[in-house]
């Protein structure tokens, strides 16, 4: 099991990470108008997009007001752009209340998704997403 300082370490790396990646590829996007590199290592290797490809493109619809342009890039990128709005909040609430809010409800996600009935589904739906992927060619 994780511990709270660990996940809190995790989360804030992640949610950097996310951000700097956001930023860039704002950036690159707006300043150049060329094909940016494609940073999945899967599909660099594999040539086959995985069931996250296109999600930034997808995050950045979204930002830009195109619901129905992030949906058929990724449906991937509501989930990220949850995670990238909420995090800090929850994660800065906890650490300046000296709480574990957020700590407490990952352990109690974590003990449903690992319920099969819970988790099957969640998988099947990857599955579907990545299938769709690579059948629109990302």
């Amino acid at each position: 099991m994780i511990t709270r300082k660990k996940l809190y370490i995790l989360l804030s790396v992640a949610l950097l990470a996310g951000y700097i990646l956001l930023f860039v590829e704002i950036f690159t996007h707006r300043m150049a108008k060329d094909v940016v590199p494609d940073l999945c290592i899967f599909k660099t290797v594999t040539g086959l997009p995985c069931p996250a490809c296109g999600s930034t493109r997808s995050v950045l619809s979204l930002f830009d007001g195109n619901v129905a342009g992030a949906l058929r890039i990724n449906p991937l990128g509501f989930v990220i752009v949850l995670v990238l709005l909420a995090g800090p909040v929850w994660l800065s609430y906890d650490i300046i209340s000296r709480r574990k809010t957020l700590y407490d409800s990952y352990l109690k996600a974590e003990n449903i998704l690992r319920k099969p009935f819970v988790a099957a589904p969640l998988i099947v739906l990857l599955l579907i997403n990545w299938a769709w992927n690579i059948a629109k060619g990302l």
